[in-house]
């Protein structure tokens, strides 16, 4: 049985898709306004695309 995973998008990507900087995206992670679905050892985000298209977390 193959399971799907869901696509996941990075911080610029988000961005992107919701019109905002990068840095917006960053800081509503500081501020807990978006929680990850995941960081990256490197301390990257990554995002479902549920995430990128909810509007909570805007600036």
């Amino acid at each position: 049985m193959t399971t799907m995973l869901p696509k996941l998008l990075t911080t610029r990507e988000v961005a992107a898709r919701r019109g905002v900087t990068r840095q917006a995206i960053s800081r509503a992670v500081r501020e807990g306004r978006i929680e990850p679905a995941a960081t990256l050892a490197s301390g990257a985000h990554l995002f479902t695309e549920d995430q990128a298209e909810s509007e909570a977390g805007e600036s």
